[in-house]
């Protein structure tokens, strides 16, 4: 088993959030949250080492400005490079921010609930519900070719869904550290 999934956070805290999973693989990605600007967003993907040309789909957890406020300046730099990520906002996400409800006609908005899997960038998404004080909040779960990744923000206690999905993620990474610990054993003789 190898580690296919990187996370690349691009910036966490109340000045902005946005973060990226990549899958090493194919470099293939999806942004999660976008509250940072336009210079920083290429200046920080730049410094992870990932593209943004490989940039597939962008993920809204809330709708509090720091996880939204650069949502219309990056994808419009996006767009420049011809570079046109579906955006996915859960329906209760997209009335509530203003940084969204902008963005209807403008780009690929889609909607998703807590519950669905999303086929994104040849990563498996499994949205699930967060608590925090928005009006609809998630996290995530990344899979692709047995490694997982999970992203949640933001959250007041860790619901019945985060606990679950965290449960499949840590279970995943010790099925890997058992498999690696094997096979360093068989090597060794």
């Amino acid at each position: 088993m190898n580690q296919r999934l990187a996370l690349h956070v691009l910036a966490s805290g109340s000045r902005g959030n946005a973060a990226v999973v990549e899958d090493t693989a194919t470099g293939k990605g999806v942004l999660v949250d976008c509250g940072i600007c336009k210079r920083d967003f290429f200046a920080r993907c730049d410094e992870a080492g990932f593209d943004p040309a490989n940039l597939e789909a962008v993920l809204i957890t809330h709708d509090h400005t720091d996880h939204t406020k650069g949502l219309g300046v990056v994808l419009r730099g996006l767009a420049k490079l011809g570079i046109e990520p579906a955006v996915f906002a859960d329906d209760a996400v997209r009335a509530a921010s203003k940084e969204i409800i902008v963005l209807e006609g403008a780009c690929d908005l889609r909607a998703f609930s807590s519950g669905d899997a999303l086929s994104l960038a040849g990563m498996q998404v499994h949205a699930f519900r967060t608590s925090h004080d928005a009006a609809s909040s998630c996290g995530f779960r990344v899979e692709a070719d047995g490694d997982a990744v999970g992203f949640m923000t933001d959250t007041g206690i860790v619901t019945g869904e985060a606990d679950e999905a965290d449960k499949t993620i840590i279970d995943r990474y010790h099925a890997r550290s058992e498999h690696k610990r094997r096979e360093a054993l068989r090597y060794r003789g």
